[in-house]
């Protein structure tokens, strides 16, 4: 299935036998494009899920560490983790990479204070994005 332009002569995306959406990019090259698999926005202070997608539950592992279970499991681990935090007094980051690593049933995730890594905070919002 392909999708061109009103007059036929470029195309611009269709869908390959593996289903898989490849795009022209409009630099000369075509992309395969790939998806947000599961995303949460989670309130710290009451480990609360604010809105999420693929997301099912959300548990408090410790000290600003969250362990992100997803509804539907992933195909494999090689998935990308994407994330922001916001908190009203801190410059906030967070780590992919804690104690555990990513499985095809959860992801866990630090969130903390970004001008001192051993400050970590548990009063933000942790936004965070699964792609694969």
């Amino acid at each position: 299935l392909a999708f061109v332009d009103a007059d036929g002569s470029t195309e611009r995306m269709r869908i390959d036998a593996s289903g898989n959406l490849k795009f022209n990019s409009g630099f000369g090259s075509v992309g395969t494009a790939y998806g947000v698999r599961a995303w949460a926005n989670i309130n710290q202070s009451t480990d609360a899920i604010r809105d999420s997608g693929n997301v099912s539950t959300v548990s408090d592992e410790g000290t600003a560490l969250y362990r992100i279970n997803f509804s539907n499991a992933m195909p494999d681990t090689n998935y990308v983790l994407l994330g922001t935090a916001s908190n009203e007094n801190n410059a906030v980051a967070i780590d992919g990479s804690p104690p555990t690593t990513y499985t095809t049933s959860a992801v866990k995730v630090r969130i903390f204070d970004a001008s001192n890594i051993s400050q970590e905070l548990t009063n933000g919002i942790l936004n965070v994005a699964v792609i694969r």
